[in-house]
């Protein structure tokens, strides 16, 4: 009886862990998405508004990253200069497995 009640006692503290690491590890991995988006050149992002508005009207703790200028909204539907018409599916695809190991990373580690 003592295993069975060490095990439950380890399985309620590692789940409290990994809730309270989750806000957190969805705000990282967001960050990291933003910063992979305008990295690898999926987003024709340098400096300037575009940059800014992804700054201010993403909600990276909910996971949201978002471009809010007149810009960003006309190239999604038409198109940008990089012939990359949706940048956050093109992100996804191209960063998915590095994006998921470290949201898992930051979930377990808290870090």
């Amino acid at each position: 009886m003592a295993v069975k009640n060490s095990l439950t006692a380890a399985v309620k503290d590692f789940k409290k862990e990994v809730e309270d690491n989750m806000t957190p590890a969805m705000k990282q991995v967001s960050i990291d998405f933003y910063r992979l988006s305008s990295e690898r050149g999926v987003t024709p992002v340098k400096s300037g508004t575009l940059r800014r508005s992804a700054m201010i009207s993403s909600e990276f703790e909910q996971g949201i990253v978002r471009w809010t200028t007149p810009y960003a909204m006309r190239r999604n539907v038409e198109g940008s200069i990089t012939g990359i018409t949706y940048w956050d599916v093109v992100t996804w695809d191209r960063n998915k497995e590095q994006l998921v190991k470290n949201y898992l990373r930051y979930l377990y580690k808290g870090d």
